[in-house]
């Protein structure tokens, strides 16, 4: 067993006697049946000393892959922990984007691992709740809402209301959902509607002016062919 930190600038090896072994550990259970080359990535954690979360928080994961004798047994495991991760900010779009401003700030948007736990959240107290007590999930807070009873008819519902929901899906593992991460935006229905009734409030004029031009030139068209019917009609008289 060995292992070595970066503290600071430099790279120390880990005393023996504040060794640990933890061969039951994830990311060394999951290593042990990769194949040459292949690695491992652990689900995110906070980094804990002596069994106690690290303040401020500082969100951990595990890289790992296995080292295969001749025959292509593992004999060993090496494992990497990286800290100070860091996640898309709270906003989707970055200030002063023209999207952002029409919107009015209206976009949450939130980072869950594979359990649905909250990871990122614009609301502190979701942050790693999971990590301190009872598991708060965005399942939790986010249902589908079935419409006038049809299945095929069917929204996100929020505590807040009706959302608009989207899902990117960032995959860690090919073959399990362990290390995946979910980034999820969401926007209130009723934010939606406002904006789409401020947007027609202000092309009312324009759609007026349209309106005006088009009857004008509807007036004029009828005025010629009413001319010309009376030119002809004239001719015939003659």
């Amino acid at each position: 067993l060995f292992r070595v930190e970066r503290r600071g600038d430099a790279v120390l090896a880990v005393p023996s006697q504040e060794l640990r072994a933890e061969p039951g550990a994830q990311e060394v259970v999951q290593a042990a049946r990769l194949g040459q080359g292949e690695v491992f990535l652990s689900d995110v954690t906070l980094l804990r000393e002596h069994g106690e979360v690290r303040r401020p928080l500082r969100p951990l994961v595990h890289l790992s892959t296995p080292v295969l004798d001749p025959n292509g047994q593992p004999v060993a495991v090496l494992v990497m922990a990286v800290n100070s991760v860091s996640f898309m900010p709270s906003t989707v779009l970055p200030a002063g984007n023209p999207i952002e401003e029409e919107l009015g700030g209206s976009v949450t948007s939130m980072v869950l691992n594979s359990r649905g736990d909250y990871l990122d959240h614009p609301d502190a107290a979701r942050r790693y709740a999971h990590e301190f007590g009872p598991a708060r999930r965005w399942t939790d807070d986010y249902q589908v809402e079935v419409l006038d009873g049809q299945t095929g008819r069917t929204r996100w519902k929020s505590p807040e209301g009706p959302v608009v929901l989207a899902m990117r899906l960032l995959q860690g593992n090919p073959d399990s959902d362990i290390g995946s991460l979910r980034y999820v935006a969401t926007m209130p229905v009723q934010s939606i509607q406002a904006q789409a009734w401020r947007e027609a409030l202000a092309r009312l004029p324009m759609y007026v002016a349209l309106g005006g031009v088009r009857a004008v030139m509807l007036y004029l068209s009828r005025v010629g062919v009413r001319r010309r019917l009376d030119a002809r009609s004239q001719r015939l008289r003659l």
